[in-house]
């Protein structure tokens, strides 16, 4: 009787794995980004991007529909990274996916820089050391009331104590359309990136000022390209940035360009946009 009861449990097993064989497989990965000549923000200000170097990766595709806790063990995964040009639409092959055929429902990745739950500091991969351990360098040119604002800024991009530790920083969110069932007909998977969705909500403005010396005010104001001293409301010197081959910036007077710094509006803006705005386009590609 054991000996029956066994091999109905035989049967049972091999019949359950025969139904849920997958096969390895590994997928080339693309990743490119978007020709972005100018954007137009809603006020009309204009923006040339002259550069937007992106540390992407690592990056894990998951059967469950929800990236992160719920994804222990990726069915796909791409452990490297790599700094794309997010300006240039021409893809690049970055290396393999790796794991096994299946449903995906979800992804996650992280921007260069990985949180550890061993480790009290994130890990900086390669691809952000390339960028001197940033996640994200953009610079470029900003035109304001006619005025021309050179501009850059440099982020780095992790999990911190108040959010996530331990999980890639970007993940697929329920409203995100993703659904792909991997099978050995898949000849790639090509990531896109476009850049000016991560300017859409800046606001140049704030940095352009036209101003003159009066009672109260600051001691350095701007006044379009001219920067004003002051003292007890009365102009006591002034010079034309222009001159200087400068701009004036609010707070700032003369300067080679605006620094967009960390906690600054114009800063959150971005870094949202890159975490939880548009999503970069996956396109799987087949025989």
């Amino acid at each position: 009787m054991k000996t029956k009861l066994f091999y109905i449990f035989v049967s049972i097993m091999y019949l359950g794995c025969e139904h849920s064989t997958q096969e390895a497989v590994n997928l080339p990965i693309f990743v490119k980004g978007t020709n972005t000549p100018q954007i137009l923000l809603g006020d009309n200000t204009a923006i040339t991007l002259e550069r937007a170097d992106l540390a992407f990766g690592p990056l894990y595709l998951c059967a469950g529909v929800n990236a992160g806790d719920l994804c222990d063990v990726a069915r796909l995964e791409w452990p490297d990274s790599v700094v794309i040009n997010t300006l240039n639409s021409q893809a690049q092959e970055v290396g393999e996916l790796q794991g096994v055929t299946g449903l995906v429902l979800s992804w996650m990745y992280d921007l260069g820089i990985s949180s550890q739950l061993t480790r009290n500091e994130p890990f900086i991969l390669s691809a952000a050391q390339e960028l001197d351990g940033y996640s994200l360098v953009i610079e470029g040119k900003a035109l304001v009331s006619d005025i021309e604002l050179p501009f850059t800024v440099s982020m780095g991009l992790k999990q911190s104590d108040d959010t996530e530790l331990g999980v890639p920083i970007i993940r697929k969110s329920l409203s995100d359309p993703f659904q792909k069932e991997v099978n050995l007909n898949d000849q790639n998977l090509t990531i896109q990136f476009d850049p000016s969705t991560w300017m859409q909500k800046l606001d140049f403005s704030q940095y352009i000022k036209h101003e003159n010396c009066s009672e109260g005010s600051l001691e350095l104001l701007c006044n379009g390209t001219q920067e004003l001293h002051c003292a007890h409301g009365e102009k006591i010197s002034e010079r034309n940035c222009s001159d200087l081959g400068q701009v004036c910036i609010s707070e700032q007077g003369c300067v080679d360009q605006l620094i967009i710094k960390e906690n600054s509006e114009a800063y959150r803006s971005i870094r949202n946009s890159v975490i939880s705005g548009i999503r970069p386009k996956f396109t799987w590609n087949q025989d």
